[in-house]
């Protein structure tokens, strides 16, 4: 940068002549003016690095320099000109209003200070620039070479197994809305596929279990890990377990698969036992990246705080709806009593996963136009627009698999819990009532521990 430019708005002619002298001694170039629409007009047509303005021609009846769209966005920066009698004036800004001030003094040598931060400024925007433009252009080059890649292999991998895989995964999902149970159908719909275990870990209990989701899956007792292992050598311990698990029960050609819920996270590890002739078709590389992204944009969903929140921030959009301000949304409670009751009798029942999970898919089932209020883990609330299809969300409830949750899942009563759906009419009752008799009639059947761990 070896110029800048100025513009100056100022009401003494002298002082305008010393400043105008001294930026031109910085080789920097100013113009005057002395109308104020004169200057805010010229700042579209030809933007300064900076405006030096007399803090009392600042603002117009109708206007103020400081919302000008070029000030307030920082393209141009807004410098004051005052007087010791304007202290008054200035007091009544903030110093984000401005870039700098000047004060009136029979010198100016603070104006060199000022543009040589200015100055700094400058060149370093205009850095960013050029590196912004550089990254840009390495991106297109990158995307580029991505595009190539997958033309070059895409004929190799619509010939195998691991595309087709995929492809019927994505559509159980779009149908299940639930990880697990699309993983599982997907699973039984290969008959080359004999067998399968899923192994869940629990880091923070240093424990594997195996998912009951279907005929073809298999299952072991949970597998307690060593406590005093350290974080990155916990993580291959427990891949070589699973593995070795795998092989035992299916084989040394058997497939496993890593699933991350988050880059370097594994949340799931999968075996499968595959019929011989089709192992040399099955891509589990390519699998297990498909399987993760799907599964950490899935958790993503269950974090989402927009969609997501507590019971009581529904009270003010239920009375909306029950004056009939709001008149395009519905109110529906799905309860978790049963769970809780059957839980309550149980060793462990995995609450913070199933609460995850399950407000993972129902946002999915709902669309994320929708809100889901938690009511701890009791129940929650769905206000849904009244032209959403609710069988989708019937047929969510319908088939979410709760018994996945339970410790021991070769128990069957977590299969024939129900997850009922009602809706609420909020013209005879209110929702307050609802939330707080609830909280009444379950407090002797939930554990107090398991109610801390969730909420």
């Amino acid at each position: 940068v070896t110029n800048l430019c100025f513009h100056l708005f100022l009401q003494d002619q002298t002082e305008e002549d010393r400043i105008n002298y001294e930026l031109r001694q910085l080789k920097s170039t100013a113009k005057t003016f002395n109308a104020f629409n004169e200057l805010w007009e010229s700042l579209f047509a030809d933007a300064p690095n900076a405006i030096i303005v007399d803090i009392r021609r600042l603002n117009t009846e109708t206007r103020s320099l400081r919302q000008h769209p070029l000030v307030e966005n920082g393209t141009v920066s807004l410098i004051l000109f005052y007087r010791d009698s304007d202290a008054p004036i200035l007091k009544t800004l903030s110093p984000g209003d401005y870039f700098d001030a000047i004060k009136m003094a029979p010198t100016y040598g603070e104006i060199y200070h000022i543009h040589h931060r200015l100055k700094r400024i400058v060149y370093l925007e205009l850095k960013n620039n050029e590196l912004t433009q550089d990254i840009e252009a390495q991106k297109g080059e990158l995307e580029k070479v991505r595009n190539d890649l997958v033309k070059t292999r895409s004929s190799e991998i619509l010939k195998t197994v691991g595309y087709l895989f995929t492809q019927r995964f994505f559509h159980q999902m779009r149908i299940q809305k639930n990880f697990l149970g699309a993983l599982s159908q997907t699973i039984e719909n290969f008959s080359f596929i004999e067998n399968y275990m899923v192994f869940d870990i629990d880091e923070q209990k240093h424990r594997l279990r195996s998912h009951n989701l279907s005929d073809k899956a298999k299952m072991i007792p949970s597998i307690r890990v060593e406590d005093n292992l350290t974080t990155a050598y916990l993580k291959a311990h427990i891949q070589k377990t699973c593995q070795s698990v795998t092989a035992d029960h299916f084989g040394q050609k058997s497939v496993f698969i890593s699933i991350e819920n988050c880059p370097g996270s594994v949340r799931y590890f999968v075996g499968l036992k595959v019929s011989s002739n089709y192992h040399k078709f099955i891509d589990s590389l390519f699998i297990s990246r498909v399987l993760s992204g799907e599964l950490q944009r899935f958790s993503e969903a269950a974090e989402s705080s927009s969609v997501v929140a507590p019971v009581t921030n529904l009270f003010p959009l239920a009375e909306r709806i029950k004056n009939n301000i709001d008149t395009r949304n519905v109110l529906y409670q799905v309860s978790f009593k049963e769970v809780l009751q059957v839980a309550s009798s149980t060793n462990t029942f995995y609450w913070s996963d199933f609460i995850k999970d399950f407000t993972a898919g129902l946002i999915q089932a709902v669309g994320d136009q929708s809100k889901i209020y938690l009511n701890g883990v009791q129940s929650l609330f769905i206000v849904i627009d009244y032209q959403v299809e609710i069988k989708d969300v019937l047929m969510y409830l319908d088939r979410f698999m709760v018994w996945t949750y339970f410790e021991d899942e070769s128990s069957t009563v977590g299969k024939l819990m129900d997850l009922p759906l009602r809706r609420i009419n909020l013209k005879s009752t209110s929702i307050e009532k609802i939330v707080y008799d609830q909280n009444d009639e379950l407090k002797d059947t939930v554990d107090i521990e398991e109610r801390e761990h969730v909420i």
